[in-house]
């Protein structure tokens, strides 16, 4: 018998909604089509450059990255450079000071290569160092486990009347419906600033999900962003808050000045999350095509004005096809 073919319709879901990702489904695709056409056919879109807002790396628009962490960086990843007598004169001296002081913490001074499971222990050593220094208690280096966080994730709900608040009830009933499915739920993960609403949570919120995760026995995991070098690395840190800031509240403002579309302040994050409020019509015809609204929606705008998006549903639908471990 003949091996069977490998379709789009046999893989996993997992591994389609990693796909999509990945490339942003459809709309990603069109996107680089059209960026391909407007190459080399000048003038066939009714603009000359696509604007990709579904990135949420502003480096990827032209942002300069820290000088200081990339210098640090540059100099762990190819430690040889530390041996060149050139180097003190192409990188700062604390960042050659902080390098050093990383690599003597990793076995034979160099990075890329496997370590312990739990991560390597000298920068576990450092981590729990700061964290007693920044908590006033005690940090066990052992109780730490460096990871990329990639195990996927039970969904809860935020609310947009409440600033993307998060409610104690909705997440009590999604804790429960995943344990009533034999899901054996280990923590809590929070992203604050939120993603992808810009939104940040209040103290008494914050105090509501440590109160929440210690009666249901759940490890909380906060996702959170709130030296020569030191002077340069200040100003180029404040120009970028400043101008993530500047940019955040002139897209609210305009956002909420069309019709049909509300937006919540960004309160601490780069992006924003309207809401678009479609006519009957344009959600018919996304039925007809048999296409999510806020997908059809966000076509036509990428169509008509070569602004890349990403719908709502696609967070939604990216959550569902990861089950919890």
């Amino acid at each position: 018998m003949a091996p069977c073919a490998l379709t789009v319709d046999s893989l996993n879901p997992k591994v389609l909604a990693l796909a999509d990702h990945l490339g942003n489904a459809a709309i990603a695709r069109r996107a680089q089509c059209i960026q391909n056409e407007i190459e080399t056919k000048p003038g066939s879109h009714p603009f000359d450059e696509i604007i990709y807002c579904n990135l949420s790396n502003p480096q990827s628009m032209g942002q300069q990255p820290n000088t200081f962490f990339r210098e640090v960086l540059a100099l762990c990843d190819y430690p040889h450079l530390l041996e060149r007598s050139e180097t003190n004169s192409l990188f700062s001296s604390d960042a050659i000071a902080k390098a050093r002081k990383i690599l003597d913490l990793f076995p034979w001074r160099t990075t890329g290569g496997y370590s312990h499971c739990q991560g390597t222990e000298g920068l576990r050593d450092v981590i729990a160092a700061g964290i007693t220094s920044r908590d006033g208690f005690h940090c066990n280096a052992e109780d730490i486990f460096l990871t990329d966080g990639s195990a996927p994730p039970v969904p809860y709900y935020l609310d947009e009347s409440r600033g993307w608040g998060v409610r104690m009830s909705d997440l009590k009933q999604q804790l429960d419906g995943a344990r009533s499915k034999g899901v054996n739920v280990r923590g809590l993960l929070v992203i604050n600033p939120g993603n992808p609403t810009g939104h940040v949570l209040v103290e008494a919120n914050q105090r509501e999900i440590v109160e929440f995760c210690r009666k249901e026995s759940l490890v909380l995991l906060a996702d959170e962003v709130e030296d020569e070098s030191y002077t340069s690395y200040q100003a180029e840190r404040n120009g970028i808050l400043s101008t993530f800031s500047r940019c955040a509240e002139a897209m609210v403002c305009a956002l909420n000045r069309l019709e049909g579309v509300t937006c919540c302040k960004a309160e601490g994050a780069m992006f924003v999350f309207p809401s678009v409020r479609l006519p009957k019509k344009a959600i018919a015809s996304a039925e007809e095509q048999n296409t999510e609204p806020d997908v059809f929606y966000a076509l036509r705008l990428l169509e008509n004005t070569g602004i890349v998006v990403v719908p709502g549903t696609w967070y939604m639908a990216f959550q569902m096809h990861n089950p919890a471990k």
